[in-house]
């Protein structure tokens, strides 16, 4: 379940990002993205390690969701701002 919804997400995000970039920097972007991404895995990895380490499962839950959630009204309005 997660990796679909993971996966949908991630086309959105995507989608969005050809919609509102121009045509000439939009292998800029998408390669920026992609690299912060890949370099992001890992150290977001470790910082999750360490939150779980000293706050609880709990904790670190609520705080991803919250953070999930801001990232699609951001993705809405950013969506409202395209058009």
């Amino acid at each position: 379940m997660f990796g679909f919804l993971t996966s949908f997400q991630n086309i959105l995000s995507e989608s969005m990002i050809q919609i509102t970039t121009e045509d000439a920097y939009l292998g800029r972007v998408l390669t920026t993205i992609r690299t912060s991404t890949s370099i992001g895995g890992p150290i977001s990895s470790v910082v999750a390690g360490i939150m779980l380490d000293h706050s609880g499962d709990q904790i670190l839950i609520i705080l991803c969701a919250v953070f999930i959630l801001i990232v699609g009204i951001n993705m809405l309005f950013a969506k409202e701002a395209a058009n």
